[in-house]
This record gives C-alpha cells, sequence and structure tokens, in this order.
C-alpha cells in the first residue's frame, strides 16, 4: 500500500514538474534560443574570466551570489561555445528544484498545484523568472518553506539548498526574525536543533557583513516611507483596491487550522519583505511610480501570498478552503493585466556565431541595451 502511494505521490510530482516547464514556456518563450539576462554574461561570466574563483566572494549589487557565481565557475570546464545553453539549463534546474520543494511542503492536490505555479504565475513574473541572474528571487519562497518545513527534506538536499539560496541574494536577511524564531522553537518545544535555519542565519550573517562593507550612498529623493508601504501593497494589482480584500481574506487563515502557524510566518515573510523593501528605497521612490520598471520587488511577496492561499486549500475546514479559494481568485483576476507572455525586445545574436568571429579576434557582442561583452578566442 506505501509502495503505491510512493509511487502516486512520485508520479504526481513528475506530472507537476512538467507542467510548470510548459507553463513557463507559454510565460516566457524568449528563454529559446538559450540567451544571457543582463549581468550573466557582463557581470558573472567576464568576472570569473578575469579573477578566476575569487570571484566567487566578490558582492554586486552590494550581497553575495552564489549560484551566478558557481554557474559561472562550471564554464570553466566546459567549451565556451555552451555558455548559452548552459546557464539555460542551470536556470531550469534550479527552478524545478524550487517547484519540487513547494510541491513537498504543501502537499494535497490542488493546493500542490496552486504551489507548483506560483512562481511562475505570480504577479510580478515577467523578470524574475527564466535567467540564472534573477534565481535569487526564485529561490526566496522555497528557503522560507525550508526553514519552516526542515523535517521534510533530506538533510543532505535541504542544507544544499539552504546553503546555495541564502548565499544568493539578501533574502536569508529579511527573513532573520523568522530564522531565529524557528531554532528557538525547535530547540525548546521540540528539543532539537533546527539545522537548516542555524545554516540560513549564518549566511546572513555573512550577507550582513557583505552588505555592510560594500554599501552604497543613499539617493537624494524625499524620503516617502508610507507612500512607499502603500505602493508597495497596490501595484501589484493595477492601483485597483479591492484585490486587497483578497489579502485581507488569505491573512485571516493565520488564525485557524492545522497549519496556521505555517500561513503565520509566511505572512511575517510577506511584512518583513515588505518593510525592508520601503526603507530601503525610501530616498528612491521615484521607481515605484511605473509597475514596469520595479516588479521584482513584488514578486516574492505574491508567491508567498499564493503559498498561503494552497495552504489554506489543504485545510480540513471547509470555511478555510472556501477562504483560500476566494482569495486565490481574486488575485488571480489580476493574472489578465499582465502579459501572458514574455518576448525578448532586443536583436540578439546568435552565441554559437559570436563565439566563432571571437576566434578569428577580438569581437563584441551585443545582447540588450548598454550591455555588451569582449571575447578573443584567437591566440
Amino acid at each position: 500500500m506505501n509502495e503505491s502511494k510512493n509511487s502516486s505521490d512520485f508520479g504526481f510530482l513528475i506530472f507537476l514538474l512538467i507542467l510548470s516547464v510548459f507553463v513557463l514556456l507559454v510565460r516566457a518563450p524568449d528563454v529559446f534560443p538559450p540567451r544571457f539576462w543582463a549581468e550573466d554574461l557582463f557581470q558573472f561570466i567576464h568576472e570569473y574570466q578575469i579573477s578566476g574563483l575569487s570571484s566567487l566572494f566578490r558582492p554586486y549589487a552590494g550581497y553575495l551570489h552564489a549560484v551566478p557565481r558557481l554557474s559561472a565557475a562550471a564554464l570553466s570546464v566546459l567549451p565556451i561555445e555552451w555558455a548559452a545553453w548552459w546557464f539555460t539549463l542551470v536556470m531550469f534546474v534550479v527552478t524545478l528544484w524550487v517547484v519540487s520543494i513547494l510541491i513537498r511542503v504543501i502537499g494535497g492536490c490542488l493546493s500542490a498545484t496552486v504551489a507548483a505555479l506560483s512562481v511562475i504565475i505570480a504577479p510580478g513574473w515577467s523578470e524574475p523568472i527564466g535567467s540564472v541572474t534573477n534565481l535569487q528571487w526564485i529561490m526566496a519562497p522555497a528557503l522560507l518553506c525550508v526553514i519552516l518545513r526542515s523535517g521534510s527534506f533530506r538533510k543532505r538536499e535541504s542544507i544544499t539548498f539552504v546553503l546555495l539560496s541564502s548565499l544568493s541574494g539578501p533574502f536569508s536577511v529579511a527573513f532573520g526574525p523568522i530564522v531565529f524564531a524557528s531554532v528557538l522553537v525547535n530547540r525548546l518545544k521540540k528539543g532539537q536543533w533546527n539545522w537548516e535555519a542555524l545554516t540560513c542565519g549564518a549566511c546572513a550573517a555573512i550577507q550582513v557583513c557583505v552588505i555592510i562593507y560594500s554599501s552604497t550612498p543613499t539617493a537624494t529623493e524625499p524620503p516617502q516611507i508610507l507612500w512607499l508601504l502603500w505602493r508597495l501593497t497596490e501595484l501589484p494589482f493595477q492601483l485597483s483596491l479591492w484585490p486587497l480584500g483578497a489579502l485581507l481574506l488569505l491573512a485571516s487563515t493565520v488564525w485557524h487550522g492545522d497549519d496556521k502557524w505555517f500561513r503565520a510566518a509566511i505572512l511575517i515573510g510577506v511584512l518583513s519583505l515588505t518593510l525592508i523593501i520601503a526603507f530601503k528605497f525610501n530616498h528612491q521612490p521615484s521607481i515605484f511610480v511605473s509597475g514596469t520598471v520595479a516588479q521584482r520587488y513584488w514578486y516574492v511577496q505574491s508567491v508567498l501570498w499564493l503559498l498561503i492561499a494552497a495552504s489554506a486549500l489543504r485545510e480540513r475546514s471547509l470555511l478555510l478552503k472556501i477562504v483560500g479559494a476566494a482569495g486565490l481568485i481574486v488575485m488571480m483576476w489580476y493574472l489578465p493585466f499582465e502579459p501572458k507572455s514574455r518576448e525578448w525586445p532586443w536583436a540578439t545574436e546568435d552565441w554559437p556565431a559570436f563565439t566563432t568571429r571571437a576566434r578569428e579576434g577580438e569581437a563584441t557582442f551585443k545582447y540588450a541595451p548598454n550591455w555588451t561583452f569582449n571575447l578573443q578566442l584567437s591566440h
């Protein structure tokens, strides 16, 4: 009986992974032919070619980027012609790893499907998905879930994921209060150490040191912290107030149900991220005037809201199921306001063709406005 159930669960997991790939390709067909996002090539591959392994410890945008740096380092044992395909493969593998984590954390049928698709359909999706540079945004919700459900995974997998995600972006710092609480709760109530949370906390300490060391000058626009908090809440919903009712419905689920503490922790993650972003850009609010420039800054929160809805759908209480479904439906009503798919807006030379030119002499690869890469493979 158990073998049959395990086989069924595994089959459903594979089905959801395939479904996720299909939806990703519908949303972002521009991932093929393989190409680079802005920082993929110039920042990570180029810096590894210049500095070698020391580039792994070099911050960018104020913090460490383990996954893109390691992906670039792996190219040292691969032909340079494979670089675009390699980065595309890494993007798919890590994205599907995240999807599999969310499926296993949430469970169920409909609820697991919502969790699987959350990283691809969440409002603000258009920039984060489909590139190695932006994998930090994809991994962040799964990082929080692994910390909260540390017993659901083999230690080798969970610790590896926590290390990679915590050292790729500032989210381990943003989730600091939840990490600290998870360590205390597991130790005091269960007499166990939450090694995933401890690992995340150690990585967060490293990221804090890097952030302090590489701090950038503060912008000089007038501070508008209250306006920013409101803007970050309303902007994903095209300035419409009524979808905010969906968030209030979902927030109400933290008071009831078997998984209320899980949803409460996710909600704290949403609030923590929103506050940090508001304070970070307190003197630079103009980037949030348009809904197209800063979409990534509400993407992780959107995924977390969808996970709250998915968790509510899994509850035994019919009321919680209804509330979760209502919140989910109203949130998804926003989707028609976003483009259904993303198209690469710039003409880009084929990467293998470019490397052929580079073997004849120094060549310049132009792949986005103001982003170029010089390469010479001739001797």
